[in-house]
């Protein structure tokens, strides 16, 4: 998939192959222009996207240490981190000097701060997406409110940094990212439940409950959104399996506003988008 057209182009509508785009919502994936880059192997993917999840704030060589290698790290490990970041440089940078900073990653005080800004970086471009939507929604402007979130929750192409083995690291700042993922779908579906367009937002709260599969209020808005399509018996499935992890992980029964809107898919007593707006 290439980058968005924003991060291509120039002020006369010509590609600009020197511009560089980063993918953190997904595999880690680097571009310049249309063309494809490759980052290098794990642990130097793991450097580029720690210094990505936290774009232009420093993070220190002893925080990247624990990132890249969150058991025993080597003696070497912060040599290595300065060895990763200079082909990181000359990587982003093909002509850049081999000492002295870069455009991208700046030396800072112990550590080092990649630059971006949202037509650099799709998890920005997603921060600044889901703020123009929030703030559409606010002012009423639904129409422009139900673009932009589902324009922000499209970038997603996965896990956060997906493909580096982070998994549920707490050295990793990927909990409260996905955390806004998930509060982007719940906002999105309340959007659409009033435009009348919520068959549209099946596919991001399926994924949005495959990521966070204990969290009632997206179960709710994922088994509306299901019954609001015509599929009333996989939102009835997609209850039970809540019910049932509930149980199993946490030893309790889905919330009451799970079940009333069990009740009401069951019943169709009432219009599943006039349940998610009231």
């Amino acid at each position: 998939m290439m980058p968005y057209a924003s991060t291509t182009e120039s002020v006369g509508g010509a590609v600009d192959d020197s511009q560089v785009f980063l993918k953190v919502l997904g595999p880690v994936r680097l571009y310049r222009g249309p063309v494809a880059l490759d980052p290098g192997p794990v642990k130097q993917r793991r450097v580029l996207a720690a210094l990505a999840l936290r774009a232009n704030s420093t993070v220190l060589r002893d925080e990247l240490v624990e990132m890249v290698w969150p058991q025993s790290p080597p003696r070497s490990a912060v040599n290595l981190v300065h060895t990763y970041v200079a082909r990181l440089r000359r990587i982003l940078e093909p002509g850049h000097r081999r000492r002295g900073d870069s455009r991208y990653i700046q030396s800072t005080g112990g550590g080092y701060q990649y630059d971006a800004d949202s037509e650099h970086l799709d998890l920005l471009r997603f921060e600044h997406l889901r703020t123009q939507g929030l703030v559409a929604e606010h002012r009423g402007d639904l129409h422009v409110a139900l673009e932009k979130l589902r324009t922000a929750l499209s970038l997603w192409e996965g896990g956060v940094a997906a493909d580096i083995g982070v998994g549920e690291d707490l050295h990793w700042p990927t909990l409260p990212i996905r955390l806004r993922f998930g509060s982007t779908a719940v906002e999105l579906t309340r959007v659409a439940a009033l435009q009348g367009e919520l068959p549209a937002t099946v596919p991001f709260l399926a994924t949005a409950t495959h990521h966070e599969p204990l969290d009632e209020t997206l179960h709710i808005c994922f088994m509306l959104a299901l019954a609001d399509s015509g599929r009333q018996a996989t939102a009835v499935g997609v209850y039970h399996e809540l019910r049932d992890r509930l149980g199993s992980e946490l030893g309790v029964e889905p919330g009451p506003n799970v079940r009333e809107a069990f009740e009401h898919i069951l019943r169709d007593e009432l219009p599943a988008t006039t349940l998610l707006a009231s």
